[in-house]
């Protein structure tokens, strides 16, 4: 439930603070875009944009489905589909708190991005309990 905050306290800054905090890691990562052949600082900022928004959410996905597994060896049944639809509906309100958000907007291209970092998460994790169940 913290990551979750943590992503919506995101959403509910205005676009000054956002595309600032956004330019500061521009920054620290130019020479690497630049290193690949990308120079234009506007397709650096969505990149990193858009890696944010894939990041937050491969980690709500991986905690999603930690807990899950948790429940499941708790006794409970195992549900991991259960993880992306989590993420799915904090994606969405994610959005819907943008909206009121100074300069900010919805995106469902956004909600998208969300899930896709959300279903990497949970595929992660996965992966990782499943080695853990093998030795």
């Amino acid at each position: 439930m913290a990551w979750t905050l943590f992503v919506w306290g995101h959403s509910m800054m205005g676009i000054t603070s956002s595309l600032n905090e956004s330019g500061r890691f521009v920054a620290l990562v130019r020479p690497a875009f630049e290193a690949v052949g990308v120079h234009d600082v506007d397709v650096m900022s969505f990149i990193v944009r858009k890696g944010a928004h894939m990041s937050e959410y491969a980690v709500l996905g991986a905690l999603a489905m930690g807990t899950l597994r948790a429940r499941a060896l708790e006794g409970r049944a195992w549900r991991p589909h259960l993880a992306p639809v989590f993420a799915l509906c904090v994606a969405s309100l994610d959005e819907c708190i943008q909206i009121f958000s100074p300069g900010r907007s919805s995106s469902v291209r956004d909600v998208l991005i969300d899930l896709s970092g959300a279903v990497v998460g949970c595929l992660v994790m996965w992966a990782v309990t499943r080695g853990a169940r093998s030795d």
